[in-house]
């Protein structure tokens, strides 16, 4: 039976809009994030059945979609994996799959990689090791997944991962000028922003110390009292992230002053006598990238 591509992309349109709506009543990003993720991954295995069916090949998702955490508007990255480079027909089949994917509405960043090409490309390149790192299968070849996980973890140094993390958050900070107290900064990649707090977990899975926050706190990494607060600002950072991903029908990170005013609001903050609902949310918000600050050191 063929696959109807225009419904896959109808009913992607729909729940997308459902996701939007629920959100706006529940305020729950993980939710939000995990139902996002999980409906692409029914989409993305569907669509792979349907066009590679019985390959060779496995599909992986990556990156933030492989943590199973999707904001509205950000990248679906994935990689295939190929047990060998493929030849010029493996190719055009592999193309079709990704063209298929963007004309139904699914922005994807992807790679196809063997097993060998993976490890020197992590290996030049710690971004492309960390979106490694995050990896999970969502079909074909679990074998040939578990060789590429098994290579990755055999041949990882934690030393030199450690290093190159830290120093990439530096740069971070040197292009964010330093602070996390700018009068519109980007919830991702400023000081004690989102960046922050992925950074501590890539860390703490390359280490094996855990993946999760609850992981980190029952393995004596943090203290109930940080792990409390942790988990609460990672919620409020992810929220307003969210909101700003709604409100503006893109990706977009950085907390404007246009955007300040509507998102508070979304919060349930009014203007009052001593401050406006935006000053409000932004007090919030240095209190909450200050304290994730002082956990990443």
């Amino acid at each position: 039976m063929p696959i109807d591509y225009d419904k896959i992309k109808n009913d992607l349109k729909e729940k997308k809009e459902s996701l939007q709506q629920s959100f706006l009543i529940n305020n729950n990003p993980m939710l939000n994030m995990r139902e996002l993720s999980d409906y692409t991954d029914k989409v993305l295995i569907q669509i792979w059945n349907a066009i590679l069916p019985g390959q060779v090949y496995s599909l992986i998702a990556v990156g933030g979609y492989g943590r199973g955490t999707l904001h509205p508007f950000s990248d679906i990255d994935i990689l295939i994996l190929s047990p060998e480079v493929p030849k010029d027909n493996q190719v055009s089949s592999i193309e079709h799959f990704i063209r298929t994917l963007w004309d139904i509405g699914l922005e994807v960043g992807h790679s196809v990689r063997t097993v060998a090409e993976c490890l020197d490309e992590g290996n030049a390149d710690i971004t492309v090791l960390t979106t490694f790192l995050e990896s999970r299968p969502l079909s074909g070849s679990q074998i040939l997944y578990n060789d590429f996980h098994s290579t990755l973890l055999k041949n990882m140094d934690i030393h030199h991962f450690i290093s190159e993390k830290r120093r990439e958050q530096k740069y971070r900070y040197n292009r964010a000028k330093d602070t996390a107290f700018s009068l519109e900064p980007n919830v991702k990649d400023c000081p004690g922003g989102l960046r922050d707090l992925q950074t501590i977990i890539w860390i703490a899975k390359c280490c094996s110390f855990g993946a999760t926050w609850s992981e980190l706190f029952s393995q004596g990494i943090i203290t109930k009292k940080e792990f409390i607060q942790i988990s609460r600002h990672q919620r409020f950072l992810d929220r307003i992230r969210i909101n700003l991903h709604y409100h503006a029908g893109r990706r977009t990170d950085r907390l404007t002053f246009d955007y300040q005013k509507v998102i508070a609001e979304k919060f349930g903050l009014k203007d009052d006598r001593a401050k406006r609902a935006s000053e409000k949310l932004m007090k919030r918000f240095y209190r909450a990238v200050r304290s994730v600050q002082l956990l990443n050191k």
